[in-house]
């Protein structure tokens, strides 16, 4: 099941940084919205979103599925993405390299 998963970020923003390998180093696809990057128009239009999401304007904010959380929290985040996918990055994991012939 892929749920979408969406990142508010800064391209300047260590957490950010942080936060875009922790998705790719657990393969969690995700669309990110890099706001110091966008036009002017996309950059308000962006910030009204991302306020009506969390009130204030934190980075970065995760959207996981219909679940908001801001700021780099490592634990909550793979633990809601487990919540919400329904399969245990371990279990996916093991799936993954219970084939794979040792070396």
């Amino acid at each position: 099941m892929c749920i979408p998963v969406k990142i508010y970020v800064l391209s300047t923003c260590p957490a950010c940084n942080e936060l875009k390998k922790l998705l790719e180093d657990n393969a969690i696809a995700y669309e990110a919205l890099t706001l110091d990057l966008l036009t002017a128009e996309d950059k308000a239009r962006t910030m009204m979103e991302l306020k009506e999401l969390s009130r204030l304007a934190i980075f970065p904010t995760i959207v996981i599925g219909d679940k908001v959380i801001t700021g780099y929290r490592k634990q909550k985040i793979l633990r809601t993405f487990r919540k919400n996918s329904g399969v245990s990055l371990v279990e996916k994991y093991t799936r993954i390299f219970k084939y794979r012939k040792p070396r």
